[in-house]
């Protein structure tokens, strides 16, 4: 398979095009530090495929640890009833994101586990159009448990506890968002000195 490397690579979370190219050159790299050669290149397809079920296995681990935080979060001791409509609504948008993204994460993992080696790269670029799904599903679910763990308490407390909740769950996108784009230059820079 021919990878294109005048493709640029963005930043853009839902840009699955330069996801897929990021895997691409990760792929020739890896081909390529195996010096080339029919065996090498089934190497380097394995180190794509065990890096993808590890990515994946992660997001399945932490489904189901968000599904089975928000289903076992006990009651909210919140006496207010449209706290608590909007408690028990987060709660089972969480319950239900979790299991989404659980679902795909574990499907894509027993596919990938069962693939020939020779159509991973092939398999990649089917797969990418729906990779965000289990990634976004987990965020959502994480946040709904923050936020539900945050209404869970009387109305003084929670009025310092959500907002402080709410400032921890968007930090952790920055920081993702930061090492994304840095790890995104890494590769693109890369790319461009092997051209």
């Amino acid at each position: 398979m021919e990878i294109i490397n005048e493709q640029e690579i963005t930043a853009n979370w839902l840009d699955t095009d330069s996801r897929t190219h990021i895997w691409e050159i990760i792929y020739k790299k890896e081909n390529e530090h195996l010096n080339n050669g029919e065996t090498n290149e089934i190497k380097a397809k394995q180190i794509i495929k065990t890096r993808l079920l590890k990515v994946y296995e992660l997001v399945v681990l932490f489904s189901s640890l968000s599904c089975a935080a928000l289903v076992g979060i006990s009651d909210s001791s919140n006496e207010d009833y449209n706290l608590l409509i909007i408690y028990d609504s987060i709660r089972g948008f969480g319950i239900v994101s979790s299991s989404l993204g659980a679902i795909v994460s574990l499907s894509t993992c027993m596919i990938i586990s069962a693939l020939p080696q020779q159509h991973i790269i092939d398999f990649l670029h089917t797969f990418m159009k729906y990779s965000n799904i289990p990634v976004f599903t987990t965020v959502l679910s994480i946040f709904s448990m923050m936020t539900c763990a945050s209404l869970q308490f009387k109305k003084p407390v929670m009025y310092i506890i959500l907002p402080y909740s709410t400032i921890c769950f968007f930090y952790g996108l920055y920081i993702y968002n930061k090492l994304r784009k840095k790890m995104i230059k890494l590769i693109d820079r890369t790319s461009k000195i092997t051209e």
